[in-house]
């Protein structure tokens, strides 16, 4: 299946969102053998990216991660942005 380009004026967010919705019961990566399905890191971006709001971080602000080389990495960078 060949992947649809990317629209220049979508975020990169919008955009890995889009995508995991579209693929959401394809594995996207395995960690210590599991896999774990775009859909999943879908739902977990976006509650991560609520979490972020109500505490107040708005677009804009600055938000570090600091995490080793995880899955959980990917929601909190994607909900970030």
């Amino acid at each position: 299946m060949q992947s649809p380009s990317p629209d220049p004026a979508l975020s990169l967010g919008t955009t890995f969102l889009g995508a995991a919705r579209s693929r959401a019961q394809e594995v996207a990566l395995f960690f210590e053998g599991h896999p774990i399905a775009y859909g999943d890191l879908a739902r977990q971006t976006e509650a991560f990216a609520l979490a972020l709001r109500q505490r107040g971080i708005q677009p804009g602000d600055r938000v570090a991660i600091i995490l080793p080389n995880v899955p959980h990495f990917l929601p909190a960078y994607f909900g970030i942005i």
